[in-house]
Order: structure tokens, then sequence, then C-alpha cells
């Protein structure tokens, strides 16, 4: 307890084959340079049973490699409002790198200023069983490559866990080199994959940048190879990616191979994908090889997207494990491009695709057509209803050559002013009305229905009004709000 160290060999505390360790009121600081230290670790652990810091602080250290903590097996590791920050390398910083902890429980995490020119992270897990994250704060995580080196930033990094949970977790400017999590190649959040189950609740994302004319990634949450996920309160904004690299990604959230999920509330908006021509994709939502997945309460807006060959709010690719996808009170507006394709929802190689109360308006794409939905090759019975799309510069649902024309069908929807139709190679079905919806104020990004929509109780007459403020006329709202609280009452 109340202990100070100065570290100037290569490690400041030490221990192996230690069980009941606890620490309490600990500072960990650099003192001072040393020839002999390549790389500096403020606190090193190995084959230990249950460690528990509180009130520790780690704090400047510089060396050629950098780590805050280092433990290499332990039986249960409780962190109590660690502070980490100012960690600066010639080569790789990692704030907290655990390998083969049984149980993490961390509460105040602090992590800040972590710098290095090639790799820089705030926690990396790997072969862990359970972790539990609860008020965690990391920022100003950051790369500065030299030319010619591969530099990669995250916040946190999670390969292999029985179970995964974060609650209240902020993460802020990570990635390239200016005050900003920056990575200059790479950057990703928080990056959770080989996992049993994976719970996240209120996360909030904000300023990621990619700057380099070769950055890759800029992912603010992925998840990969994950059994059950439930995500709900996630906002991600001022993602800033302005690489060219050839199989460059930007996305919000990604998912790939998560076999089940449920995403609510989830809002990524006001960011900006300016990329050389050269660039993979720009896809705010990437649901990818996954199945029974429902997202419910989505917010994509305000985001623009240069020089991008494909661009989507929302793309659903290979996912064909019932019962599927569904996607249901989502609203995308306001995006801008100069792409090769603008969509709004992008489906390919799915089956069973469910649009449910989405509203879509506020496609603006100079350069080509875009598309309120578009339905590319190999994708079978994809279905919207309850629905608005409006305002396209382009087509309002749209389907490749390739498919059956009943493949993609919308049925009790609202489509209006897009410019080159409301409709192509896709099955109009019941209910469907071509009319202005009535947004309260479409240019201050309102896409309520105003009082006398055509859209009001206009839904399919079978589906649930949901929690509908009264009157509601028994009959469910098209658009987003449809059976939710914020929905337009009856006449």
């Amino acid at each position: 307890q109340d202990l100070f160290v100065f570290v100037q060999g290569d490690v400041g505390v030490t221990g192996r084959l230690a069980s009941g360790l606890v620490l309490d009121t600990v500072t960990i600081s650099d003192g001072g340079p040393s020839s002999a230290a390549q790389a500096r670790t403020g606190m090193f652990l190995s084959n230990m049973g249950s460690v528990t810091l509180v009130d520790t602080i780690i704090a400047q250290l510089n060396s050629h490699n950098v780590k805050g903590i280092y433990i290499d097996t332990a039986t249960s590791l409780t962190l109590d409002n660690l502070s980490i920050s100012n960690l600066d390398s010639g080569w790789s910083s990692v704030a907290i790198d655990l390998n083969s902890v049984d149980t993490l429980t961390s509460t105040g995490l602090r992590i800040h200023t972590v710098d290095s020119p090639s790799l820089s992270v705030g926690l990396r897990s790997t072969a862990a069983g359970a972790i539990s994250l609860v008020d965690t704060e990391m920022t100003d995580l950051q790369t500065y490559p030299f030319q010619g080196v591969y530099a990669y930033a995250q916040a946190i990094s999670v390969d292999g866990a029985d179970s995964f949970e974060s609650t209240d977790a902020t993460v802020l400017h990570t990635g390239s080199h200016t005050p900003n999590l920056i990575g200059v190649d790479g950057v990703q959040a928080v990056w959770v994959s080989n996992v049993v189950s994976a719970t996240l609740t209120n996360t909030r994302i904000d300023g990621l940048a990619t700057r380099n004319p070769h950055a890759r990634d800029c992912w603010g949450l992925h998840l990969e190879d994950v059994g059950n996920a439930a995500v709900s309160g996630l906002a991600v904004t001022n993602l800033t990616n302005t690489g060219s690299y050839s199989k460059l990604g930007f996305s919000g959230l990604r998912l790939t191979r998560v076999a089940s999920g449920t995403f609510n509330a989830i809002d990524i908006s006001d960011n900006l994908c300016a990329a050389g021509a050269t660039m993979g994709y720009c896809r705010m939502i990437w649901i990818d090889d996954s199945g029974n997945v429902t997202m419910d309460g989505i917010t994509i807006a305000s985001t623009n997207i240069y020089n991008a060959p494909t661009a989507a709010a929302i793309a659903v690719y290979n996912c064909n494990s019932a019962p599927g996808v569904t996607i249901k009170h989502a609203i995308i507006r306001d995006l801008t491009s100069n792409s090769a394709q603008l969509h709004g929802l992008y489906i390919a190689s799915s089956t069973g695709v469910r649009v449910e109360n989405v509203t879509i308006a506020g496609l603006d794409d100079s350069a080509n057509p875009a598309r309120g939905v578009y339905a590319h090759t190999n994708v079978i019975n994809a279905r919207i209803t309850n629905s608005i799309i409006a305002n396209i510069d382009g087509w309002g649902v749209h389907s490749h050559d390739n498919n059956n024309s009943f493949d993609l069908g919308y049925s009790y929807s609202t489509i209006h002013q897009c410019t080159s139709g409301a409709d192509y190679n896709a099955l109009a079905s019941a209910g469907n009305q071509y009319v202005d919806p009535q947004f309260v104020a479409p240019g201050t990004g309102n896409y309520h229905l105003a009082p006398g929509s055509p859209c009001i109780d206009s839904g399919n007459p079978t589906s649930p009004v949901g929690d509908e403020p009264l009157p509601n006329g028994g009959l469910v709202n098209q658009g987003a709000y449809g059976g939710t609280g914020e929905a337009t009452t009856s006449p």
C-alpha cells in the first residue's frame, strides 16, 4: 500500500507464482533513460492466482517497446480505478496486455495518451474466461509510423473469451497522429473475436481517424466469430478516413460471423469517408455471414462519402442462416456521395432479409444514381414493409437483373421523389402509395410524420401498433417511428 516505484530498468514491479496479491494506491512511473531498457513494463506478473489492483497509477513510461501492465496467466484480475497514461515508445505501446486471465473485472479504468509508430493498444486480452468492464474511458491512442511501417491503433482488443461484457465505455480520439483514437494505417475502437457471448451497453466512440494515404481500416465496433451478441446504446460519431488503400474498410459497426444478436438504439452519424479512388468500401453498418440478427432503433445520418467504389448505410452480405437479418425502426437520412454507387440498404448473396418500418430519405450521389434499397446478385426473398423511401437521387427500390423480380418485394410502403423511378426489377405488392410522405422538417433532420400525413395508419393491417400513442387508429404508421412511442397520432 502507498507504494511508489520509479522504473529505471526493464520492469517496475514483477511477480510470479503468487495468490491473493493486492496492491493498493500504487504509483509506477518512469525513472529515466536506461541503455539496457529496450522494453519497459510497469508491472509484469505471471502464473498468478488472484490479483487485485486498487487506485493504481502507471504513467510516463518510455522505451522502444512499452507495456503498462503485462499479465501472463492468472486465475482472476480485479482492477479498481486503474489509471494508465503517457506511454510513448519507439515501436509499440500497450497499456494492458493479458494472456490467459480466467476472470477480469474492471471498474473505473482510465487509459490516456498511448503513442507509438507501429501499435498502440489500450486493453488487449487473449484466451480469457469472463471479462467485465464497467465505466471505461480511453482517449488519445495514436500511431505515427515511419515510412513503410504498418501501424494500427486499438482501444479494446479481445481474442478468445467465454463472455465479454462492457457497460458505459467511452473511446475518444484514436488513430493517426493528430490531437485525437487515431491510426495511420488502421484503427479499431473495439474488436471482440472468438467469444461465446458479447454484451455491450452504452458505448460511445468518437473521433476515430485514419489519415495516411495508405490507410486500411477504420472500424468503430467489430464483432467477429461471436456466438450471441447483445448491443444497446452504441453511438459512433466523427469517424474520418482519408486513406486510399485498395482493401480499405470503413464501418461504424461491423459483424462478421455472428451467430445471433440483437442491436438496439444504434446511432452512427456525422462521419466522413473521403478516400482515394481505389478504396474498397464504406458501410456504416456491415453485416457479413451472420444469421438471426435483429436491428431495432437504428439511426444513420449526416455522412459524407467521397471516391468510394461502393458505399452503403447498411450492407448485408452472405447472410443465409434462418431466421435471417431483420432491420426495423431505422432511419437512414441525409447521405451525400460522389461514389460509384450510394445505397441506403445494400443486400447481396443473402436470404430472407426483412425490412420493417424503415425511413430512407435524402440520398444524394453526384456521380451515379443512388438506390434506397438495392438487391445485388443472389438475393432471395427480401421483403420491405411499412417503410418510406423518399428524396433519392436515383432509384427507390432496385434489384439486379440476375435476380428474379419477386426476390425483392415491397408492400404497404411509400415511395416518393426518386429521380430514376420508384422501382426496378422489384415486386410491388399490396398497400403501396407514391405520394409525399409529409415529413415535419426534413431540412433540419426531422423525419417524423406531420399531422395529416398519408403515411399515418397506412402500414400493414396485420402489423402490431406497438407503442404508438393514442389515438392510433389501431393501425401502424409507416416509417421509422411507426410502432414506437414517437409515432404521430391518428387524426
